[in-house]
């Protein structure tokens, strides 16, 4: 019961973190900001994207 929990709270923190890049690569597309995308392309390596 506990473990179910846990496994359903990572796969929602999960799904916020790959929400979060999305948005993040999407305004990087439309403002061109280089910065975003120096920030988003690291965690896009780390999360495994």
């Amino acid at each position: 019961m506990v473990k179910r929990v846990l496994v359903s709270i990572q796969r929602s923190a999960l799904s916020g973190q790959l929400i979060l890049f999305k948005s993040t690569a999407l305004r990087a597309r439309y403002a061109n900001s280089s910065l975003a995308i120096r920030v988003a392309w690291p965690m896009a390596k780390a999360i495994g994207l």
